[in-house]
């Protein structure tokens, strides 16, 4: 299976990078993103009852659009449902793979849709997502309070800091007598 799935992973991931970039030229993609899940994440799959074809994202391609131009977050969103669009016109979707975290966003702020394809009879997890959001989705909730309050974080870390100093030198006087 190894074997395969290296030769597998390097065919479906150059098939997957071209058409996707000749298809969504006109919608100003920022990267396309490919991932592999490791041997240790498929293991523990399998340990769930399941088989190896039956795990949706082995394969994974993150699409991230680039939204620097759009004014509101309405825009970005049709953006991305029209990328989807255009990859479910490239390639054949999975029924019921579909998750739409744009319309209904996860208690921690990750937005994307994800749709599972087949390219070559291999499955391919697709997430499309904007700039910002992939950012959200990487970093999580804390990237936007470290942003805004990097020098109110850092005020407090130093307080604790300096708290836990005292407290090492109280107990260090309070032992040695």
């Amino acid at each position: 299976f190894i074997n395969n799935h290296k030769y597998n992973e390097f065919t479906v991931f150059y098939k997957i990078n071209t058409e996707l970039n000749e298809e969504l030229k006109g919608l100003n993609v920022e990267t396309i993103r490919c991932r592999v899940k490791k041997p240790y994440g498929i293991y523990q799959k399998m340990c769930k009852n399941t088989y190896i074809e039956n795990i949706p994202d082995v394969y994974s391609a993150t699409i991230v659009l680039n939204d620097e131009n759009e004014k509101y977050e309405r825009e970005t969103a049709f953006k991305c449902y029209g990328c989807l669009g255009l990859v479910h016109g490239l390639y054949m979707y999975k029924p019921n793979s579909f998750n739409d975290y744009i319309a209904c966003p996860n208690y921690n702020r990750y937005k994307s849709l994800n749709s599972t394809v087949l390219c070559d009879g291999t499955q391919v997890r697709i997430k499309i997502c904007t700039k910002q959001m992939d950012e959200i989705n990487r970093l999580g909730v804390m990237k936007d309070l470290y942003k805004k309050n990097k020098e109110e974080i850092n005020d407090e870390l130093n307080k604790y800091e300096l708290y836990y100093n005292i407290k090492e030198i109280y107990n260090r006087i309070h032992t040695d007598f």
